[in-house]
């Protein structure tokens, strides 16, 4: 249908459309010209292999589908990669996955490891303070299905925000996130550090991620009514947060793609069995299309092998001894197929003549009574094989080996009885065919060998090659990459930086030690230390500068490579790989990556870890700019929070700009002295609850021109825009920039002519090269420009007239009343650009119930609209018909609208939609007047108490906020 009489079509789009399927035939000759195909966010579950034959399809996007055949990880690599996918099906065989990666997520000592030991149903699953989860550890268990069983890949996130940067890797779309929380820290004050962080974690991480969120530790309220409250509370608070988050986004037209949390919240006790398994329940509930299709889809057996490879270079820690388990495998296999089709041919011979059929009979009984063994005939095949076949003859002596071996561990066990030889066959065989082959790399566990931690992707690469000895190389290679991705999004192995992280809890292990609180000045004066520094082979001048050098690290954190070789001397990594393991933790944000300033003639650091640097800058590092100075500021406003890692890596960012002059943990000050500029980047007074959503980039000059600050603002939202694209496609921010002058703090607009204004001052520069208001490029000239070019921007101005004459309207109803003996009860004037706030927002119609309409800010009550009338603000003090028509809007609830050009009164009853952004002190009408003074562009609000209009006396006054949330206190009564 989609096809049909569309020939000639060249591009397609049908994103969200409720597709369930696509035609069979939809790539045989029906489209041969289309060159982009388009299907997000549908409902298809698997694509047409015909689509193959789309020779010219160079373009598809298939996100937002619950794709299993071929998975959405090799879907969305692109029409090559589907090719690969069904060759590899045709010629290897297909399985169905049955795994499902679970990630408990949420703060430090709230049950997420009790949770998971009851679930793996051990005896006493309470953990123990000691024991308590350290970053991250793994674990696979096994749970049982409707249908079949399900293998639940655990990845148990630590608490402790300090390892929050370096979890982010293992956040990946295919899993399921099960948000824990307390249920004695399920108040308001603990919701930030129990809920908050870890929404703007997966909010900003994993758009579209799928979230259960569960009630702990319930032993510990009275009754079932505590619990269920508790309950409420946690769903409703969350669902609350992520619509202020929408709101932030949608009030300035930005799209907003939330997470998927389940409506149903889990309460569970560890010492409730029942509740226990209610959790268990509600993940395999989940399991599978739409949610999760990770579980069920169909994957080619070929894949399988690869996960078979890396276990055996886990478990071996040895390439060679790895391949050479493999390589036997398929010779097993091999010889297992053979047998197979060597019975199949005699079982069908017998069928063919039925005199030998009763011979057959007998003999198989004979062979039964006569209880012949596995090794017994596995010892006469070494007997008869060929003496010149030397590898089916070492294959058949190993086979005997392993069988012999169980049965010398089975005597050792006592477990050798003679009237159960039927059974010790059975586990015989088990041995031959099961433990000796190379076992999936999930299943390795605990046994794996430390030399295995970790491979160069190259390396494991090349090995896969070598196994399957195929004379074009590439191509299982594309196919090892793409058993690599589904590995990934399985949890159990870990790709970043060209190393794969065969045991990823291996990441823990190089991670403590660089953040460890016990490491101090007068801890490295240990024996150990030295004798560490003595085997590095440094002795004299050199042991004293390694030991400065760590001592460096203690107090900085900065990192040399003599001190990551003692930091590491108790791990299997190589020196040729520390760059690639510390770009991993550069890429987290876990450390500062300076590999460029490795090369100077004093051992400069390789990076250093912001966990040693301070948490606040100390002392006054960004002074007030004096008389001399310049300066202009760049803010990035992120309205949930900046997520681990970010200010770290902008932070490391700004380097590029010059030399560190302070440097905290998530900031830092950087001079040039040639080019005579400062900047500064990041957030000096972080506060947990705002979570950094203000991110400043300030750069100061003496006497020079600001024009290259231009360059560095560009490259500062590249920064935030490669951010979006390769770590957080859910990061929702928006750039503003603030008045140079110094007398000014207002915020700086893009406006479509090419001119940039301030709307407090009305001040305008001139962006001669950039007409478009989104892209900051560098213009040929930054010049002042006379308030009169205002009249080119007035969609993009609040005029000073306008702001002095509702002023004073403003005071004046404050004081003489609304009307003859009647006082006014507070109100408040919004002087905005009214196209932006009063803007209609698509698909939300008017509220039919209390006649309300929906708009980009708010909404306001269409009978309160009085643009109609078409009267201004300085109609109002000297018409009598205007003050009248304000003074009723003063009335009545809900703020009064006022454009910033005109000063028409546009409308009345207009209630703000995004209270985050505002000034809690005062009162609702405080908090919604400032915080819509930072929204559309910046407003000029003032505010109006009840308590004020009542009698005003020479001590009350207006709050004003001038396009921020600080207020403003003007007097309404004049002296």
């Amino acid at each position: 249908a989609i096809a049909a009489g569309c020939s000639l079509l060249q591009e397609l789009t049908a994103r969200n459309c409720n597709l369930t399927a696509l035609p069979e035939d939809i790539g045989d000759g029906q489209l041969p010209h289309l060159r982009s195909l388009d299907i997000t966010k549908n409902k298809l579950t698997a694509l047409p292999r015909s689509i193959i034959k789309l020779e010219n399809l160079n373009s598809i996007s298939v996100s937002g589908n619950p794709l299993q055949r071929p998975p959405v990880e090799t879907a969305s690599q692109g029409l090559d990669a589907i090719a690969r996918y069904f060759d590899e099906l045709d010629r290897a065989g297909a399985s169905i996955a049955r795994q499902l990666k679970v990630v408990l997520v949420g703060d430090a000592k709230v049950g997420k490891t009790s949770v998971r030991n009851a679930i793996a149903g051990r005896p006493n699953p309470r953990q123990h303070e000691d024991g308590r989860t350290i970053h991250v550890d793994l674990e696979s268990i096994v749970v049982s299905g409707p249908n079949s069983n399900l293998e639940l890949n655990f990845v148990d996130m630590g608490g402790q925000d300090l390892y929050a940067a370096v979890q982010l890797p293992f956040f990946t779309m295919s899993a399921l996130y099960a948000l824990t929380v307390s249920a004695d820290r399920a108040n308001n004050r603990d919701f930030y550090a129990t809920v908050v962080r870890f929404l703007v974690t997966l909010l900003s991480r994993l758009p579209n991620a799928v979230v259960l969120l569960i009630l702990s530790k319930i032993d510990l309220l009275d009754d079932q009514e505590q619990v269920d409250a508790k309950c409420s509370w946690l769903y409703t608070g969350v669902m609350k947060t992520l619509e202020m988050w929408r709101r932030a986004a949608e009030s300035e037209g930005r799209n907003f793609t939330s997470i998927r949390v389940q409506p149903q919240v889990l309460a569970v006790s560890v010492d409730r069995p029942h509740t226990v398994r209610a959790v268990c329940d509600a993940i395999v509930s989940l399991a599978g299309p739409p949610l999760l299709p990770s579980v069920g889809q169909t994957v080619p057996k070929s894949w399988m092998k690869v996960g078979n490879l890396l276990g055996a270079v886990a478990l071996h820690g040895d390439d060679e001894t790895a391949l050479k388990a493999m390589q036997n495998a398929a010779q097993q296999d091999d010889d297992k197929t053979t047998l197979e089709e060597t019975l199949n041919q005699t079982q069908s011979e017998a069928a063919s003549f039925p005199d030998f059929v009763e011979d057959v009979d007998t003999e198989a009984e004979l062979d039964a009574d006569d209880e012949i063994t596995l090794q017994e005939t596995q010892t006469d095949a070494v007997d008869e094989a060929d003496p010149k076949d030397e590898t089916a003859l070492e294959m058949m002596q190993m086979i005997q080996q392993h069988a012999v071996g169980h049965e010398k561990a089975s005597l050792e066990a006592g477990q050798n009885d003679p009237d159960d030889e039927t059974e010790a066959d059975d586990e015989t065989a088990q041995t031959i065919f099961g433990a000796a082959r190379p076992r999936p790399l999930g299943s390795v566990g605990s046994e794996a060998s430390p030399a295995g931690a970790y491979r160069p992707k190259k390396v494991l690469e090349a090995l896969w090659n070598r196994h399957r000895r195929q004379a074009v190389p590439e191509a299982w290679s594309s196919t090892f990459d793409d058993a690599l991705r589904l590995l990934e999004a399985q949890g159990w192995v870990l790709v970043e930086s060209g190393l794969v992280y065969l045991r990823p809890s291996f990441v823990v292990d190089i991670t403590k030690p660089l953040v460890d609180h016990k490491l101090t000045v007068e801890s490295i004066e240990s024996q150990e230390i030295n004798e560490a520094i003595s085997q590095l082979g440094r002795s004299g001048n050199e042991h004293e500068r390694c030991f400065q050098e760590l001592e460096r690290f203690v107090r900085c954190g900065e990192l040399t490579r003599d001190v990551l070789r003692i930091l590491w001397r108790n791990l299997p990594l190589i020196d040729e790989d520390y760059d690639s393991v510390l770009q991993m933790l550069g890429d987290s944000g876990g450390v500062v990556c300076l590999l460029e300033n490795a090369e100077n003639a004093r051992p400069a650091p390789l990076a250093v870890v912001p966990y040693k640097l301070p948490l606040r800058p100390v002392g006054d590092v960004w002074p007030v700019r004096s008389s001399s100075e310049d300066e202009i500021e760049l803010v990035v406003k992120i309205p949930a929070g900046c997520p681990p890692g970010l200010l770290e890596r902008f932070a490391a960012n700004a380097l590029r700009f010059g030399f560190s002059l302070h440097a905290w943990r998530v900031g830092v000050v950087v001079s040039e002295p040639t080019a005579n500029y400062r900047l500064l980047a990041g957030v000096l007074d972080r506060d947990e609850r705002a979570a950094a959503s203000h991110v400043v980039f300030a750069v100061r000059t003496d006497g020079t021109s600001l024009a290259f600050a231009w360059e560095m603002f560009r490259d500062i939202k590249a920064f935030f825009a490669r951010e979006q694209r390769t770590r957080y496609p859910g990061l929702d921010c928006s750039f503003s920039l603030r008045c140079p002058e110094r007398s000014c703090s207002g915020l700086i607009l893009w406006n479509r002519r090419g001119r940039i204004v301030c709307r407090r001052c009305v001040r305008g520069y001139i962006n001669a090269e950039s007409p478009d208001m989104v892209r900051l490029d560098e213009p040929s000239t930054i010049a002042h420009v006379p308030s009169a070019a205002s009249d080119d921007c007035a969609t993009a101005v609040i005029r000073q007239e306008v702001k002095d004459t509702a002023l004073r309207v403003a005071r004046n109803i404050a004081e003489k009343g609304v009307g003859e003996e009647e006082r006014a009860h507070g109100y408040t004037f919004i002087v905005c650009n009214h196209y932006e706030v009063l803007k209609d927002m698509p698909n939300l119609p008017i509220d039919d119930v209390d006649k309300t309409a929906r708009t980009r800010c708010g909404r306001f009550r269409k009978d309160l609209d009085h643009r109609r009338y078409k009267y201004t603000i300085a109609d109002c003090t000297s018409k009598p018909l205007s003050r009248r028509l304000l003074c009723t809007l003063c009335t009545q609830d809900g703020s009064i609208v006022i454009d910033g050009v005109s000063g028409q009164v546009c409308c009345g009853g207009f209630f703000v939609g995004y209270m985050g952004l505002g000034n809690a002190e005062g009162g609702g009408r405080n908090e919604s007047g400032s915080s819509m003074a930072m929204q559309a562009g910046g407003c000029f609000v003032i505010v109006a108490s009840q308590d004020v209009c009542k009698n005003p006396t020479a001590n009350d006054c207006l709050k004003v906020y001038d396009c921020d949330n600080k207020p403003r206190f003007v007097p309404v009564l004049e002296s």
